[in-house]
């Protein structure tokens, strides 16, 4: 007899710390709703908006809710500190292994929203925004739109380790929740 152990996801880490039980059971709620409308709002702000006008598009975004609008205007001013200067979008990534071997060489300066993570063994992970500045730090930026706090440590972790054992020229990160 064998026994199947469930992937987690570095996300649901946290929960996982808390209760080793914890399964995600993919019920929608209104917040995973909201959650999932605000990452897709950053995310088409990230990928079409250059990033001296990210201020002045949220204000445009009314039928988003207040509530969206909010967080999205505290996102903006979290982001700000980070991304100084335009930096050229690369959407629609993937991270991976070429030939069972890590790249060698760096990601170029730039932003990566929704980064996807080859983990290996058929696994995926997603990085909501991925900010590789000219001089080579890596942010790693985790959008939250709940008020709840947690430690989301593990989960960030997980993704710095990610990002080096897939890119080994990556050293130095920054993690954020925003």
């Amino acid at each position: 007899m064998s026994y199947k152990i469930p992937r987690i996801s570095p996300s649901a880490l946290a929960a996982t710390e808390r209760c080793p039980g914890f399964r995600p059971d993919g019920e929608d709620t209104q917040a995973a709703t909201d959650g999932t409308m605000f990452h897709d709002e950053m995310r088409l702000m990230v990928e079409t908006v250059p990033r001296s006008q990210w201020r002045n598009w949220i204000a445009t975004r009314t039928d988003t809710g207040p509530q969206i609008m909010g967080l999205m205007e505290q996102a903006e001013a979290a982001l700000e500190t980070v991304v100084l200067e335009d930096l050229k979008v690369y959407a629609n990534v993937r991270l991976r292994m070429r030939g069972g071997k890590p790249r060698k060489t760096p990601l170029k300066p730039g932003l990566y929203p929704e980064l996807e993570l080859e983990r290996g063994q058929g696994r995926h992970g997603y990085i909501d925004l991925l900010v590789v500045t000219p001089e080579g730090l890596v942010y790693i930026i985790d959008y939250k739109s709940n008020r709840v706090g947690k430690d989301f440590s593990w989960q960030l972790g997980a993704y710095a380790v990610d990002v080096n054992n897939l890119c080994e020229a990556h050293r130095d990160f920054i993690c954020m929740i925003v």
